[in-house]
């Protein structure tokens, strides 16, 4: 919790050192930045690359930023990236309307959200999620053997160990597509 309350003022910090050097008399003259459409939400496999895109009219003399609520970042700051993550880029069109975050090699400590953000006063924000799915993978070591020679008419117990985001429906089949006669009491759970 305490470090929830840091972060809501390590932010405006931050976007109060980008300030605009114009006044507020300045701010009523011209037209105020509006978000142009919503930021939205990600969903990309990890390992795959992802593009957060803020759309933003009359920006101005304003600074855009990028965050990651989560890890209690600034990521960016205009032009300039201020995290050391190598994996995290920015562009922006050359008219200053939308304002692009790029994530590489995404992996699952990216999850969560995102927020682009304008120095004005008060600060205006918005937020996207970026969830990141695992491919489903099954390991080896956790469970059975590939190869499993049984008395006929005695018990086999068969152990498969898969692991994804989403959790991966596990199921079984024989070779020939004979149907496998299980009982019940011994069904595993898909974990």
């Amino acid at each position: 919790m305490r470090s929830c309350c840091r972060w809501h003022l390590f932010l405006p910090l931050v976007l109060l050192l980008y300030r605009p050097s114009h006044s507020r008399r300045d701010d009523d003259e011209e037209e105020r930045p509006r978000f142009a459409q919503p930021l939205g939400n990600q969903t990309v496999v990890k390992g795959r690359n992802t593009t957060f895109c803020c759309v933003i009219d009359n920006v101005g003399k304003y600074k855009v930023a990028w965050a990651h609520e989560g890890r209690q970042m600034v990521l960016v700051v205009d032009d300039v990236v201020a995290t050391k993550i190598p994996r995290f880029g920015t562009t922006h069109s050359h008219d200053r309307t939308v304002w692009r975050l790029h994530v590489h090699n995404v992996q699952e400590s990216d999850q969560g959200y995102y927020m682009c953000q304008l120095n004005t006063e008060p600060m205006m924000k918005q937020r996207g999620l970026l969830h990141v799915l695992v491919p489903p993978e099954i390991s080896d070591e956790a469970s059975s053997p590939s190869r499993l020679q049984v008395v006929e008419h005695s018990e086999a117990i068969l152990l498969c160990a898969g692991q994804g985001k989403p959790p991966p429906n596990i199921s079984w089949r024989r070779e020939d597509d004979a149907p496998i006669h299980v009982n019940k009491s011994l069904r595993g759970q898909n974990s």
